[in-house]
């Protein structure tokens, strides 16, 4: 094949020729096969080095999945029995009140013992709606039933007794154990208003709104007023929610966190999520305004005011006259000139 590779020179045959042809097109065709073998055998080796490790890992996956449900099955073992013992549990289960009853030695039926917090939240509510139709408020409620400037049990059975005649004596004591929190037997004003002066929604009222903002009002003026404060503190004169709730915690006037949110939505009238310190400043003193003309000794002095003026003829226009400064329109009754009033009439 070398010696006739080219025919002009050696003057090869055709046929010669064209075997030579053929022998060089198979030696590249076998060439290329045994490349192609050659990749293919590698490819074989890393399919099987790859299946090898397969198999190493999917036993591997074997073993934590028997592990896993042999805790698994541990955990289930564990569960059945933690809700087996709450079962038994709630079979056996007294409701605290109840037990407070027992421990003071008040026998209770089983249908008695059996009134949680559902059954006290429709009685409360009916209360409250009694008390709404009356048009009678909690704090009037309160005052009118407190004997001797306490609200106590005997108390207590009277208020409900007013709205709600048909109710045991059993039932009212089971109520009173659930609203009297005090270690003193008696209801704090703060603890009624919070039962019985809020919404559908669980929002406070304007009633105990006004009555929580008095306090709050109280506590910052025995600390030296708003602004003072705000200074000493470096506060802002913006209020979000979350600087309200501690600001407001820091005098302790027995609010909860969600009293006091639903108290700074009552303030935030615009929703922005932030009120101003000026909004604050006068909601505290219309809610003291509120708040003191709601006092019962308040609405018993205007009272008492009003009536020594029918019985005296006095005129409430010449006592206006007589102690209010300004000239027209811009007239207006100061302090000085209340206390004139006030005294010359009682």
């Amino acid at each position: 094949r070398v010696l006739f590779r080219s025919r002009e020179k050696h003057c090869v045959p055709a046929s010669v020729a064209r075997r030579v042809k053929l022998c060089d097109e198979l030696e590249q065709k076998c060439e290329a096969l045994e490349a192609q073998v050659a990749k293919l055998t590698k490819q074989f080796q890393t399919q099987q080095s790859n299946a090898a490790a397969a198999q190493l890992r999917v036993k591997r996956l074997q073993k934590v999945n028997d592990r896993l449900q042999d805790e698994g099955a541990d955990r289930t073992k564990h569960l059945r029995k933690e809700a087996q013992y709450y079962k038994d549990k709630l079979l056996n289960f007294v409701h605290p009140v109840s037990k407070k009853l027992q421990n003071m030695g008040f026998s209770q039926t089983e249908q008695v013992r059996d009134l949680g917090e559902q059954w006290v939240g429709y009685v409360f509510g009916r209360l409250a709606r009694s008390m709404e139709l009356a048009k009678v408020t909690a704090r009037e409620c309160f005052d009118s039933f407190t004997c001797k400037g306490v609200f106590n049990s005997e108390s207590f059975r009277n208020f409900v007794k007013q709205y709600e005649p048909t109710l045991r004596g059993d039932r009212i004591l089971r109520l009173w154990h659930f609203i009297c929190a005090e270690a003193d037997g008696h209801v704090t004003m703060q603890d009624f208003v919070r039962v019985f002066a809020v919404d559908v929604n669980g929002d406070v009222t304007s009633e105990f709104f006004d009555l929580m903002m008095a306090r709050v009002h109280k506590a910052i003026q025995n600390r030296g007023g708003l602004r003072r404060l705000m200074v000493k503190w470096s506060c802002r004169s913006d209020w979000d929610c979350e600087a309200f709730c501690k600001f407001v915690s820091e005098f302790k006037v027995g609010l909860r966190p969600t009293e006091t949110e639903s108290i700074f939505a009552r303030l935030d009238t615009q929703q922005s999520g932030v009120v101003r310190t000026d909004q604050l400043e006068l909601a505290l003193e219309q809610a003291v305004t509120r708040d003191s003309a709601a006092n019962s000794w308040t609405r018993t002095l205007f009272q008492d005011i009003a009536l020594t003026m029918q019985q005296t003829g006095t005129s409430l226009q010449t006592l206006l006259r007589e102690n209010t400064q300004g000239a027209g329109d811009g007239r207006h009754l100061t302090p000085e000139g209340f206390q004139k009033v006030v005294t010359g009439v009682l």
